[in-house]
């Protein structure tokens, strides 16, 4: 499965994520990851090589746990893993039906769309609005949104 997911070219992150990832980390949020994945490899394959790996508290793949967004019980099991209500919680994801609507349903305190042209043109309309609570264009963005917490 990996080497035909690899077979157009590696998927990369955004030039802003590992410095985005690792300041939200120090700034003392809690950070999870939720993926609709057919490989079990190549999410931790990244978060190792761009050395964010320590930054997340739990990594849920669909093709473990076999939950697919947007079923809110995906969202439900990230919860559950990091110790989190879902008000309390914030979903960064592209997807503008699968993302808002499984973060909507789950209950999630906040859901964050970041543009992603090539997902948009892919996502099929299906005559469901979804409005997320903040669009971005750039994972940086994430830093006004989620500021410096207070020392206790």
């Amino acid at each position: 499965t990996r080497l035909w997911r690899d077979h157009d070219g590696r998927r990369v992150a955004r030039a802003d994520a590992v410095a985005t990832i690792k300041e939200l980390c120090a700034r003392g949020y809690t950070l999870g990851i939720i993926a609709n994945t057919v490989t079990e490899t190549e999410i931790p394959d990244w978060m190792a090589a761009d050395g964010v790996a320590q930054c997340f508290k739990t990594t849920i793949l669909s093709s473990k746990v076999r939950l697919r967004k947007p079923n809110p019980e995906i969202y439900h099991l990230a919860c559950r893993c990091i110790g989190t209500p879902e008000a309390n919680c914030a979903y960064v994801g592209d997807n503008p039906v699968r993302d808002v609507e499984g973060t909507q349903a789950a209950g999630f305190g906040m859901m964050i769309r970041i543009d992603e042209p090539d997902t948009l043109n892919m996502e099929h309309a299906t005559g469901k609005e979804f409005t997320p609570d903040h669009v971005i264009t750039a994972l940086s963005q994430l830093l006004d949104i989620f500021p410096a917490r207070a020392e206790k």
